[in-house]
């Protein structure tokens, strides 16, 4: 694995400062949230875009999970600056918002606790 398809699939990951989450955190600021998707509150565009996002940062999260466990050079790519601070800075994101005005399911959070155990547990430079 070289070092453009792990910046690559990080973005899409929504890891990275310029990844599709973050521009989509932006536009939850305007009131898109979980409970607005429920109530009706948010628009059928911002729905739409929501579930697109939210898929494509799900399936990539997935698949980096995947390297993570499978590949040193993987391991390697993700230890240092390239994902450890952006990945710490999301969890920390996560648990300073409250749980109705996150952005995204809850099932990212634990995904993103899950890659930020196997970046440190895996990677020895990282501890």
């Amino acid at each position: 694995m070289d070092a453009a398809t792990m910046d690559l699939l990080l973005h899409h990951a929504g890891i990275n400062p310029n990844s599709k989450r973050k521009n989509l955190d932006e536009e939850s600021k305007e009131g898109m949230s979980i409970s607005n998707i429920v109530t009706g509150k948010c628009t059928v565009t911002t729905y739409k875009l929501f579930i697109l996002v939210s898929a494509e940062v799900s399936e990539s999260q997935r698949c980096l999970n995947n390297l993570l466990l499978q590949s040193s050079s993987a391991r390697s790519l993700c230890s240092g600056d390239r994902a450890l601070p952006d990945l710490i800075a999301l969890v920390e994101e996560w648990s300073r918002a409250a749980p109705d005005s996150r952005p995204f399911p809850a099932e990212m959070l634990t995904i993103d606790v899950k890659l930020l155990f196997l970046i440190t547990a895996l990677s020895e430079s990282t501890r």
